[in-house]
């Protein structure tokens, strides 16, 4: 899954880009 631009959907509805290879927490903690 490596991607140039990773885009994340945070908990409130606003749209994160992220650089390839940055783990976020908060996407592990959805659901």
């Amino acid at each position: 899954m490596n991607k140039v631009l990773q885009v994340e959907v945070m908990w409130d509805g606003s749209v994160v880009g992220r650089p390839a290879g940055v783990i976020s927490i908060k996407s592990s903690k959805k659901g």
